[in-house]
């Protein structure tokens, strides 16, 4: 997964809220990835970590925003910002200790669909969690802003982690670390787009 396969429709402009908490999240994370470009662009990086997590049921545009903010930093920054964005998904979880992640250069990690395949955060594998875990440990060495949607809560996520961080040293960064987890609310858009085609007919394409 990587830059290259963000959808060129994911937009702030082309995200319809759903309610009026919605709208004033998506204009917070505009200004934030804006806020974001300048600072790499006249700093070189961040002076500390920080990390972000949407969460919420399937289909509320989760995806669409993350990919949204990736693609409005790459369109302020420039080319160049390419290399300091690491777009990731569930499926790249255990490819984080390898790799680009350990390249300094990186500035932002994203990470999409965090354990999609988990149906609660009790089912999610010590390899899967362990890689979250050294993305945690990595973004906060390097000063990386990272940012991370996923079905679960990050509360829930970091007391599963709590279990396995013995004397806590991961789950004392991520607190730290921790700027927002917003919950993302809304009808889940696939349903309204299915419904949509079905009135257009059965064969409609």
């Amino acid at each position: 997964m990587g830059i290259e396969n963000i959808r060129k429709t994911s937009t702030f402009e082309s995200f319809v809220p759903p309610n009026e908490d919605t709208m004033l999240l998506v204009a917070g994370l505009e200004q934030l990835a804006n806020d974001l470009t300048i600072n790499i662009k006249n700093n070189g990086g961040f002076d500390h970590s920080r990390l972000i997590n949407l969460y919420g049921k399937p289909g509320t545009g989760k995806s669409h925003l993350l990919e949204a903010f990736v693609s409005q930093i790459i369109s302020k920054g420039g080319y160049e910002m390419t290399e300091k964005i690491l777009f990731l998904n569930d499926k790249d979880v255990g490819t984080w200790r390898y790799g680009l992640y350990n390249e300094r250069r990186v500035k932002i990690v994203t990470v999409d669909d965090l354990f999609a395949n988990n149906k609660s955060v009790n089912e999610i594998s010590s390899f899967d969690l362990k890689g979250f875990m050294d993305c945690i440990y990595r973004g906060y060495e390097t000063k990386q802003f990272i940012f991370v949607t996923s079905n679960f809560s990050l509360s829930g996520i970091t007391e599963i982690i709590a279990k396995q961080d013995g004397p806590g040293r991961i789950t004392s960064r991520l607190k730290e670390m921790t700027l927002s987890s917003i919950k993302l609310d809304g009808p889940d858009y696939r349903e309204i787009i299915a419904a949509k085609r079905i009135d257009k007919g059965p064969f409609a394409f």
